[in-house]
């Protein structure tokens, strides 16, 4: 059996092409034209006018060499896109001048069109037979059929109100590890580009049958948005920020309502706006926005929390795992933030896990936890709770942080290595 748990392996019969793609009939053509394929899967029939690949095989001639002569990199394909492309997926911002905001609007508008919670406007391009796309079994070799997507899921969670009614929402996105494409067997975005993409979040009000952008971000430290009726007060920005690479917070919102999250990627970072307005990209400052794969908009409600707040938030001073898997992290307790008055919070927990930690700790799915009993936190003050010291973690997993303050849990995911730059 060559094929298993979502994986071909050597040797490539007929039967594991049919169960890898899903198709009854036993011929390779109507496989590839048929097959339900994993399209961010690295190794897959892909268009590239070789016949044969054997020069990039190990030696063992049973697994491929990642690393083989880029002329022998067949997966790449023949115009080196992996068989992927993304001119439908993505909308430009060629000279957004003074009217900067509202053209991000407006293609914030036309980004949303391209959502269908599936490809989003990705293409998967299969051979088609004859000499300069000729089908093969061994493409096949090493394919697999969980490879995961790019932005791997999303989250709108903890809006929390302060003293005046306004809110904050924290958008979690978790992202697959971006790792040197030699060490994986999936496709990043990242691979198709010429230049770095950046995550990014907007948030939409419905507004009758269509959706309006009343703010997004990009990256890093920099953040962009106006809101709808920003001058009124309501639907707007007043303090935008990020928290990091994946998890954004996006502020006044208003009670009661319901809004929605979109991840993205954008090919720059903006330049931060003064405080309450919005900051309009020059003419030099092209950007180009390109939808994410297999997700869609996350609805969430700014409703106002119970009296009984957390007396601090949690916060964490450092999510990066290093190129060698090491990662060490601080959580501390801030109640200078809106709505956060001090107090003692009990049974706080800090713990590093991976993708399959179900709650319950065990070994092989965490690789630190540590209750720190009781911690106590005063007003407008920054208490630091503990650190967990070098960890090493293994880089076959997705790994996260969570903390329990008062049994209420936050999770922080981690950034991997990024992938070099080619």
């Amino acid at each position: 059996m060559a094929y298993n748990n979502g994986i071909v392996t050597y040797p490539v019969t007929d039967s594991d092409i049919k169960n890898a793609l899903s198709v009854n009939s036993g011929d390779l053509a109507t496989c590839v034209a048929q097959g339900t394929y994993n399209m961010w899967a690295k190794y897959k029939h892909v268009a590239w006018p070789n016949v044969d690949t054997l020069a990039a095989l190990n030696q063992s001639t049973k697994t491929w060499n990642p690393s083989a002569a880029a002329a022998d990199q067949w997966w790449k394909a023949f115009d080196g896109s992996f068989g992927l492309g993304y001119a439908a997926a993505k909308v430009d911002i060629s000279s957004p001048a003074t009217s900067g905001a509202t053209q991000m609007i407006n293609a914030l508008k036309t980004l949303l069109t391209k959502i269908d919670g599936g490809n989003n406007g990705w293409t998967y391009f299969r051979p088609a037979g004859g000499a300069n796309a000729p089908y093969r079994y061994l493409d096949l070799l090493q394919y697999n059929r969980n490879a995961p997507q790019p932005i791997r899921s999303v989250s709108a969670e903890d809006v929390e109100a302060s003293a005046s009614s306004e809110y904050s929402v924290f958008v979690k996105l978790f992202r697959s590890a971006m790792t040197d494409i030699t060490t994986r067997d999936y496709i990043m975005p990242e691979d198709l580009t010429s230049i770095t993409l950046y995550t990014a979040i907007a948030i939409f009000k419905a507004n009758g049958n269509t959706y309006d952008p009343i703010a997004w971000v990009t990256d890093g430290n920099v953040w962009e948005g106006m809101g709808i009726n920003a001058s009124s007060g309501a639907d707007g920005i007043q303090n935008a920020s990020t928290m990091d690479n994946d998890q954004y917070v996006i502020a006044k919102l208003k009670d009661g309502e319901t809004y929605y999250a979109l991840p993205f990627f954008a090919t720059r970072v903006l330049a931060q706006p003064e405080a309450n307005k919005s900051a309009a990209p020059t003419a030099q400052q092209s950007i180009s926005l390109i939808t994410a794969p297999n997700t869609t908009l996350v609805s969430f409600t700014a409703t106002q929390l119970p009296s009984g707040q957390l007396v601090g938030k949690p916060t964490i001073s450092n999510r990066n795992i290093t190129n060698l898997w090491t990662f060490a992290t601080t959580l501390k307790l801030d109640s200078t933030v809106s709505g956060y008055n001090g107090g003692t919070a009990t049974h706080v927990t800090l713990a590093v896990v991976n993708e399959l930690f179900d709650g319950t700790f065990a070994t092989g799915n965490y690789a630190y936890q540590n209750d720190f009993g009781s911690v106590t936190v005063g007003a407008n003050e920054v208490v630091t709770v503990g650190s967990t010291g070098t960890l090493t973690l293994d880089s076959a997993h997705t790994w996260r942080v969570v903390a329990w303050v008062s049994g209420s849990q936050y999770t922080f995911t981690l950034r991997t290595p990024m992938q070099p730059t080619p």
